[in-house]
């Protein structure tokens, strides 16, 4: 995440209006390690179930999943992104 990041303030906003969340954080990013490793203990700060990238593994995606009750259903919506970093 770069130093502007719109999703963390959405994911904070979840958090204050009572939602669970839940991030995972990759620390090994170009050019951005430090700015990840603040957004995440920011996310921790507030409430938010912050889970760290493994040693080694380079992924790069933005994945969402929203589980919801409609009615007397469950409902989960998923948005998945992944670039594929191998050249």
């Amino acid at each position: 995440m770069g130093r502007n990041a719109p999703v963390v303030e959405t994911l904070l906003e979840a958090i204050r209006n009572g939602k669970q969340v839940a991030v995972v954080v990759e620390i090994k990013a170009r050019f951005d390690e430090e700015s990840n490793i603040e957004w995440a203990r920011a996310l921790e700060r507030e409430g938010v179930h912050v889970v760290y990238g493994l040693v080694g593994l380079k992924v790069h995606s933005k994945t969402t999943l929203v589980v919801r009750q409609e009615g007397d259903v469950i409902r989960r919506y998923v948005s998945i992104c992944v670039k594929d970093l191998r050249r």
